[in-house]
């Protein structure tokens, strides 16, 4: 499976691609950039994806087998399609066939399944264990909650964070950012109490982000567009493009998956379409910049607005947070803190 990631073996149009192309380990198993040449989706990150219950921004398969490959189409001998349609689609044609025609491949897939060819079974098994080997834990956060249940204390306080800055070296990932903001070490472990505290309470990100993965493997329409949605002609975006007819709901057009908010710091930029490039710009969003949408998540809705959502005319108001400054300085060090130890470094190429 790491041999597979790493090789340039899939193509897309003229070009050869590995998976590493748009999942580089050096940003977290995602890219840096806005979205991959000819995609137009933000790189979803790698990282924990042994946890998902389905894949992709719009969850059209459930299996890390069915990222690569999902039928017997793809070996189709037709010549690929442009790079931008196999990107967007991540289709893969002809991957098996590649396999095939390199022999130590060839043996090596003799080795480990008995098989005298590469098959797209073998190769999505091989590709799908390694990828869910992809873990990172160990966060600031973590630490830090381990000394809130050492000392039998509900819930996370600034001397549990204290006591985990004590050492500086536990602070560089949260002085890291595009935001070049830099509080003091004396100064973190308040802010990073009053960003948990807005987290779980007044911003009401938890809603979403729940538990230890931060998410709640849901799919949510956050009124980044407000013109995003069914269109006439009843054309639908989201995770509603992806359910069968008698399954679609209202909440699901223009909607996309919950990510996990771990290891944000080397994973921008955000949403799925890498509209904002740092933490600071998506709380400012959150806070004010939520727009009117038929669709809107039911956690971003204003209860005190009165709204109706069976009707083409409806219109929803986003609530607005009213986080002051501090609130806000503190929110993007917490979700800086929950950033974990990278990947093993056994999972990555071998650098010769």
């Amino acid at each position: 499976g790491q041999t597979l990631f790493f090789k340039p073996l899939l193509k897309a149009g003229n070009d050869s691609y590995s998976c590493s192309s748009c999942h580089d380990p050096r940003y977290g198993f995602t890219e840096e950039k806005l979205h991959p040449a000819g995609g137009k989706v933000n790189t979803l990150s790698l990282i924990n994806v042994v946890y998902n219950r389905r894949q992709f921004w719009d969850g059209r398969v459930a299996t890390l087998e069915e990222t690569v490959v999902r039928s017997f189409e793809d070996e189709r001998t037709d010549p690929p399609p442009s790079a931008e349609k196999v990107i967007e689609q991540h289709n893969w044609g002809g991957f098996a066939r590649a396999l095939g025609t390199d022999k130590t491949l060839v043996a090596e897939f003799k080795q480990v399944f008995g098989i005298d060819q590469p098959t797209q079974n073998s190769a999505a098994q091989a590709l799908a264990t390694y990828m869910r080997a992809l873990l990172s834990g160990d966060s600031l956060h973590d630490r830090a909650d381990d000394v809130r249940r050492s000392m039998s204390a509900p819930t996370l306080a600034v001397e549990h964070f204290g006591a985990i800055l004590k050492v500086e070296a536990s602070a560089v990932s949260l002085r890291n950012d595009k935001d070049k903001r830099t509080p003091t070490l004396a100064d973190l472990p308040k802010l990073l109490q009053q960003g948990h505290a807005a987290f779980h309470g007044k911003a009401g990100c938890a809603k979403c982000h729940p538990g230890p993965l931060f998410t709640d493997h849901d799919f949510h329409n956050i009124g980044y567009d407000g013109n995003e949605g069914a269109p006439a002609g009843g054309v639908e975006t989201g995770r509603s493009l992806q359910v069968p007819v008698g399954l679609k709901q209202w909440r699901l057009v223009g909607a996309y998956r919950t990510p996990s908010l771990r290891n944000l710091n080397r994973t921008a930029p955000y949403f799925h379409n890498g509209s904002h490039g740092t933490l600071r710009l998506v709380v400012d969003f959150f806070d004010g910049g939520v727009l009117p949408t038929l669709h809107l998540a039911k956690p971003l809705m204003d209860d005190t607005f009165p709204s109706r959502l069976d009707g083409r005319n409806a219109i929803v108001m986003p609530r607005r947070l009213h986080l002051t400054e501090a609130e806000k300085e503190g929110l993007v060090l917490y979700l800086r803190s929950l950033q974990g130890e990278p990947a093993d470094a056994a999972l990555l190429p071998v650098v010769k």
